[in-house]
Formats: C-alpha cells, sequence, structure tokens
C-alpha cells in the first residue's frame, strides 16, 4: 500500500531518483539537498555537479511551495531569485547557483518554496537506436523565516480520514514551522510495525496533508514517527475524523 506513497511524492522527493536506462548518461548532482535562510542570510550557495562523461544543461527554476486540499502546490514567485537560470556543465565539473532573496524578508510565518532543477538533453547526449533516455529532476525545499523555537507537538493532529476511499492518514500542522515526516511506524499493544521507512513527506506551516494507510490502522493506535530528522522519534494517538 505504501509503495503508492511515492509515487505521490512525485517531484517533492528532497533527493533526485536517478532513471536513466543509458549507461552512458550525464549525472547530475546537487549539494546541499536542504537549504535553509538564517534570519540576516539574502543568498544561498547550492552547486549543481556533472559526474557524467558528457556535458548536461541544467535548467534551475523557484516555486512557492503551499499546501491546499491535502495537496501539494506549486506556483512562479518573484520573491526570489535564481542565478543562473540555465546552465551548462562540462564533465566532472560543478557550477554555482546562487538563491537571492532580492527585497526584505517578511516576518512572522515562515515561507516555503521549491527549487527545481532539471536536466536538460544536451547536443553531446550519445544516441543509440533503441535507447530510452529519462532526465533527472531535483526538487529541494528552501524555508525562509523558520522560527527558531522549538515546535509543539500539541499543534501536530494525527488522525485517520475515512471519508476517502482508501481511508488516509491526515496530518495537521498548526504550527508557524514545517515538520518533515519519516520513518513513520505503528505501535499497538507493545507491538511495532514499520509502515513508511524514510521520508514521508512534510506538512508545511499551518497545513494539512495526508496519505494512504495501510488496511490494520486505526483510531486508538499510537503513531511513532521522526520529525525534522534531528530529533528522537515522536508519540503521536491516532484520532479518528
Amino acid at each position: 500500500m505504501f509503495k503508492s506513497i511515492y509515487k505521490r511524492l512525485g517531484i517533492f522527493l528532497t533527493s533526485a531518483l536517478l532513471i536513466s536506462l543509458s549507461a552512458d548518461a550525464a549525472t547530475l548532482q546537487v549539494y546541499p539537498v536542504n537549504i535553509d535562510f538564517s534570519p540576516d542570510e539574502k543568498v544561498k550557495a547550492v552547486y549543481v555537479s556533472n559526474a557524467g562523461s558528457t556535458a548536461i544543461n541544467a535548467q534551475i527554476r523557484i516555486f512557492l511551495w503551499e499546501q491546499q486540499n491535502d495537496k501539494n502546490k506549486l506556483s512562479e514567485t518573484k520573491n526570489i531569485i535564481v542565478s543562473p537560470p540555465i546552465t551548462d556543465i562540462p564533465p566532472g565539473q560543478q557550477q554555482l547557483i546562487r538563491i537571492i532573496i532580492p527585497g526584505l524578508k517578511t516576518a512572522g510565518t515562515e515561507q516555503s518554496y521549491r527549487l527545481v532543477i532539471d536536466e536538460l538533453p544536451g547536443n553531446d547526449s550519445p544516441k543509440s537506436d533503441g535507447a530510452v533516455n529519462f532526465l533527472l529532476r531535483y526538487s529541494l525545499p528552501v524555508f525562509i523565516n523558520t522560527p527558531e523555537e522549538p515546535l509543539d507537538n500539541h499543534k501536530i493532529d494525527v488522525r485517520i480520514n475515512s471519508r476517502t476511499q482508501p481511508a488516509t492518514l491526515q496530518v495537521s500542522n498548526s504550527n508557524t514551522q514545517h515538520i518533515k515526516l519519516s520513518d513513520v511506524a505503528i505501535v499497538s499493544n507493545g507491538k511495532e510495525q514499520i509502515i513508511n521507512k524514510g521520508l514521508l513527506g512534510y506538512v508545511l506551516a499551518n497545513s494539512q496533508m495526508q496519505w494512504p494507510i495501510p488496511g490494520n490502522l486505526s483510531s486508538g493506535q499510537t503513531l511513532k514517527v521522526t520529525i525534522n530528522e534531528h530529533s528522537e522519534p515522536q508519540n503521536f494517538v491516532i484520532h479518528s475524523d
């Protein structure tokens, strides 16, 4: 059941999925994969490198990231500038990408964006009869104005939404900053069942998201989940809708 989660995440995974079927295809690599602006920062550096044997072209764009009706939504924005927006990277080389906030940062609730880096077909791309090449995409989270105070777990609500078919795990976040959910397990009668290893997804500030759930998940059980990577697993009682 939870294999479908990864399909639904699509471009919202924080690491790229290499899906090239050509052994000689160029390899695009990006660092860092998490981008957080501190209060005094107006520029961030991201490095795009070419680990392949041929030159690659890349397009770099940034989008406002919102969550509406339990779905991720990306829309064009002028609040942040990326430079350069298109680049050509020789084999074994890297390109510095600057993420620039041109105006004053708005105080208050955290702002969320997605930096999308696409590998484009290059003139040097090898061509062979019958070869199928799929290019890389990275979609990296960018956060601005993340509050310094810790998350309040009382502002995180976990419940089963049985009004959908199939039923979904619905997570609401009333904090003024995002939560990143990883390594999710159910705890019932002292036994722990892993239902998602690794990244499940994000719930942005004052937002709500939902994911498909296995049939044995029910209200009254405990959801054990790691929030924002560098914390100990947290436990939440699962409520019914």
